[in-house]
Formats: structure tokens, C-alpha cells, sequence
């Protein structure tokens, strides 16, 4: 009886993981801390609830996904491309989002919260998730073009691990 190695530890199964981290990161601030911090601003639950739409762009996704797959960025490739491009512009709205949260949170303590606030926030958070979708097709795609086949069992539990 042989046994089979396993190859969770190459480098380039480490290489995916750690690619889901980042992957997973901006679907759980959307599900879990973007909540928590409209309900901190004293946002009302039905705004929170209308809110909860954010994440459409993940359901949507296939939508845009034929336009990534056909068109490749002028660096890195098409598939490494989209996934730099894309973290860029998921650190620049999580960036923009901390500036104006911080605001948020500066007027309420004065006693003057911020107009339309939690609409403000929701855009940001679905320029999050379209950006997010946008990475997890790219990775997606890159996934299979960069395994061998003798990596594509372990891939996904790894993957699901690490996101």
C-alpha cells in the first residue's frame, strides 16, 4: 500500500493560500464589521437591512466575469494583473472608508452625526464587494492555471482554510 505525500506545504499551494486571505478578508468585513459599525453609528435596522445589498456584486459576479477573463491589463498578466489591480483598489476604498469613518465617528461624539451617513458608508462597502468579486474571479482563474494536477485536490480545502 503506497501512501500519497501531501503537498499542502509547497510553495505553491502557499502561495494560493495566502492569496485567500486577502480574498476572504473584504467578504468578512462586509458580513460581520460593517454591521457592527453602522449599528455603533446609530443607524436604524431597516437602513442596516436595506444595506445587507452590499454583497449583491458576489452573487452578481458572473455577470463581469467574461469581460476579466477576456481582457488583460497592460502588467503581470491577465490573471496576476486583475489580482494586483484589484488590491490596490480594495486597500484605496478601505482606506477611504477609515478616513470617513473616522469623520463619522468624530461628529457623532460632537453631537452632530453626519447627513446620510450610512448611505455614504453602504456606497463605499459595495465599491468593497464589487472590487472583492472582481479579485475572487481573477484568483479563481489564476487558481486553475497555476496548479498542477496533482495540486488541484488539496487546493480547495486548503484555500477555504486560509479564507
Amino acid at each position: 500500500m503506497t501512501t500519497k505525500k501531501s503537498l499542502v506545504w509547497t510553495r505553491r499551494l502557499q502561495v494560493l493560500a495566502l492569496l485567500s486571505v486577502s480574498s476572504g478578508m473584504p467578504l468578512g468585513w462586509v458580513f460581520n464589521s460593517f454591521q457592527v459599525f453602522l449599528v455603533d453609528l446609530g443607524i436604524s435596522r431597516a437602513e442596516i437591512g436595506l444595506l445587507s445589498g452590499v454583497s449583491l456584486p458576489w452573487t452578481l459576479k458572473f455577470l463581469w466575469a467574461p469581460f476579466i477573463d477576456r481582457f488583460s491589463l497592460p502588467f503581470l498578466g491577465r490573471r496576476r494583473g486583475w489580482i494586483v489591480a484589484t488590491q490596490l483598489s480594495l486597500a484605496l476604498a478601505f482606506g477611504v472608508i477609515a478616513a470617513f469613518a473616522a469623520r463619522a465617528v468624530a461628529a457623532k461624539a460632537a453631537g452632530s452625526p453626519l447627513a446620510h451617513v450610512g448611505i455614504l458608508l453602504g456606497l463605499l462597502a459595495f465599491v468593497v464587494a464589487f472590487f472583492s468579486a472582481t479579485q475572487d474571479i481573477a484568483y479563481d482563474a489564476y487558481a486553475v492555471e497555476f496548479l498542477r494536477p496533482e495540486e488541484r485536490d488539496e487546493a480547495p480545502g486548503l484555500r477555504g482554510a486560509y479564507y
